[in-house]
């Protein structure tokens, strides 16, 4: 199988799951899973995919958005936008 039946192939999968009511990043996940696993074997896709996980879970901008919403539910109930608006 070359690499564009590959492609096509993920295409062709992740239309079909997004039709079913995947999620998007679930589906784009599985095929990008699917894809490696095809490509490479599996230790170097779940290699890589735990990888990735990991460094964006422990990116700081992915840290701060939380926290700013948080620090705003936080002002907002304790009444200070209120007096700042």
């Amino acid at each position: 199988m070359s690499n564009v039946d590959i492609g096509i192939l993920s295409l062709v999968a992740l239309t079909l799951l997004l039709c079913s009511g995947v999620r998007i990043a679930f589906a784009t996940a599985l095929c990008g899973f699917g894809g490696l696993w095809i490509l490479r074997g599996y230790d170097p896709a779940a290699t890589l995919s735990a990888s990735t996980i990991v460094g964006h879970l422990t990116s700081y901008s992915l840290l701060v958005l939380p926290l700013f919403i948080m620090m705003g539910f936080f002002a907002y109930y304790a009444g200070i936008t209120r007096d700042v608006y």
